[in-house]
């Protein structure tokens, strides 16, 4: 029986993209994972892992005592106390849960990209791995999140490769660059950066292929600005200097992490007081949550998109795959089977690991105490000989039992 799965998750299905920062698990120092310990140690969860993309929350837990699994609102309360009442009635609203087999397949359609904003897209199956290996590398995770993992990755190369679900597939990244071009961006005009995470780095790919030269990364750490700086042959610099700026140009796209909105109206005037050569701007915000203020989205001399305006594009691509959908989805359920079988056999394997330190043991107290007299008297081939039964009979009292549970399942 497959039991001990639940997923709480918060998407673009369900509430405006650019409302997900209030869902968000705050940064300490930089970093959710200490954050995310000491809500593992709360709740007394055997494993947890976590996933924010620019269109989804998600947390995976497992545990074998299912009671201990914590309530959407007692998770997010955990990490949000200074809520107000309707935050949670919105809350109530927004998230959806999932356990037992349904998490599973969940789980497998998210990998899939069959359950993304854009679907087909591959940019999430690399954030789910990229967020796995961090929460893993944080002590967060365990046995039971790795076999998932392991099978989630597995039926997504499968849905990707005996369907066209990913044919002409663009990421929410390069399907917000375009809304950029359609805007009216050349490669002749200058570009900002705002950040050298996945999504920008997606985004000056796009902007190379392109043709852009003139490209200009800010990002708090310089090292990851330089690095994306030189995949796009831009130029790099710390974000404490983006107000010093002083050259022209035409678009910003901003996309980071930061739990606030970093181009403020100061900010933004400051870089346009230096800058005669365009007087319209593009503002592309993909943070969650916003990067921009909304003091700056209001000016009448620039042109917004967020996130949100990603998701009727998003639509058109959607309607070409949707028969691809449904032999993804025949996967996912066929992988949902497999899983299962793997599950119970695993916790058969966990069951009987403590076999054959047990069944050593009796061998032990057989030849050292309950027989030792008699052993003691016989003469060396004998006792030699009956040495070697014992470990004959050790090993096959192991392996039999584990062959037995290994055909059952």
């Amino acid at each position: 029986m497959l039991r001990g799965y639940k997923i709480i998750t918060v998407t673009h299905k369900s509430i405006e993209v650019g409302d997900l920062g209030a869902y968000v698990v705050p940064a300490r120092d930089g970093s959710v994972y200490p954050f995310l310990e000491e809500a593992k140690a709360h709740f007394g969860i055997e494993e947890l892992m976590y996933l924010q993309t620019c269109n989804r929350i998600m947390f995976v837990l497992f545990d074998q005592q299912v009671p201990r699994l914590p309530e959407a609102q007692d998770l997010f309360s955990f990490f949000h106390p200074e809520k107000e009442a309707s935050f949670y009635h919105r809350l109530n609203e927004s998230f959806v849960e999932y356990s037992d087999l349904e998490a599973v397949e969940h789980i497998f359609s998210v990998a899939a990209s069959v359950d993304s904003l854009v679907v087909g897209e591959r940019e999430i199956l690399r954030q789910l791995r990229t967020a796995y290996e961090e929460c893993n590398e944080a002590g967060l995770t365990g046995d039971s999140i790795r076999l998932l993992m392991k099978y989630a990755i597995e039926s997504a190369k499968k849905v990707y490769n005996h369907t066209r679900i990913g044919e002409k597939a663009v990421s929410v990244a390069s399907l917000a660059s375009t809304m950029l071009f359609d805007k009216g961006l050349t490669p002749a005009d200058p570009v900002l950066l705002v950040g050298a995470g996945e999504t920008n780095t997606i985004i000056a790919k796009v902007l190379k292929k392109r043709g852009f030269k003139d490209v200009t990364i800010f990002n708090r750490s310089l090292a990851k600005a330089q690095f994306l700086a030189s995949l796009s042959e831009g130029n790099a610099f710390a974000l404490d200097h983006l107000p010093k700026h002083h050259r022209p140009w035409k678009a910003m796209i901003v996309c980071t992490s930061a739990p606030q909105a970093i181009i403020t109206e100061e900010i933004f005037r400051e870089l346009n007081s230096r800058d005669s050569a365009y007087s319209h701007k593009l503002v592309l915000d993909l943070g969650i949550p916003k990067n921009v203020a909304p003091e700056v989205v209001e000016m009448d001399a620039v042109t917004y998109i967020e996130i949100e305006g990603v998701r009727a594009k998003a639509q058109e691509h959607l309607n070409f795959r949707k028969k691809e959908v449904k032999q993804a989805v025949q996967i996912i359920h066929a992988y949902g089977k497999e899983f299962m079988k793997a599950f119970q056999q695993r916790q058969i394997e966990k069951a009987l690991s403590q076999l054959p330190t047990a069944i050593n043991q009796v061998k032990e107290r057989a030849i050292n105490e309950v027989f030792q007299k008699d052993i003691s008297q016989l003469d060396e081939p004998s006792r030699a000989l009956v040495m070697e039964m014992m470990d004959y009979m050790e090993k096959k009292c192991v392996g039999i039992p584990i062959k037995v549970a290994k055909t059952s399942v």
